[in-house]
């Protein structure tokens, strides 16, 4: 069976990334609820939309001093009421940083 090695982040990682950074994912991301609708289906540009399901899905992992945390997250899904594609919410939820365009 595979072993992965024991996670941890270097010693030339600022404090603020170490502690801060990952108390600040997990409390504005853990259990969160994402569930705005879609404004049109994908398939047949239908506008109209019923509530489907909500599940729990692993939105990251925390390397974290005392181990690994796991952080979930509760998504809604959408069925179009025309054609029956079960969609998810808009994918925007991160906001808008500067670290994210600079890998596009």
């Amino acid at each position: 069976m595979y072993n992965p090695k024991k996670k941890n982040l270097s010693s030339i990682v600022p404090d603020m990334l170490k502690f801060l950074m990952p108390l600040a994912i997990e409390q504005e991301y853990s259990e969160k609820h994402f569930d705005q609708k879609p404004k049109i289906c994908r398939r047949c540009k239908n506008k109209i939309f019923t509530r489907y399901d909500t599940e729990r899905r692993l939105f990251c992992i925390l390397i974290r001093p005392k181990g690994l945390k796991k952080i979930y997250v509760y998504v809604k899904r959408y069925k179009c009421k025309k054609c029956g594609l079960v969609s998810l919410f808009r994918r925007n939820i991160l906001p808008r940083l500067p670290i994210r365009k600079a890998y596009r």
